[in-house]
């Protein structure tokens, strides 16, 4: 599989936008939307 880096600050949001990413938080605003055959995982 692929690797990516996401790089910001401290508190810039990296971690949630992961985490709505992965389906654990639901974003306040907008939607996510995937291709299929894409598969997520979280740890």
């Amino acid at each position: 599989g692929q690797k990516i880096a996401i790089v910001g600050r401290n508190g810039s949001g990296k971690s949630t936008l992961l985490k709505c990413i992965a389906g654990v938080e639901q974003p306040d605003a907008g939607t996510i939307t995937f291709n299929r055959g894409i598969r997520v995982g979280y740890l």
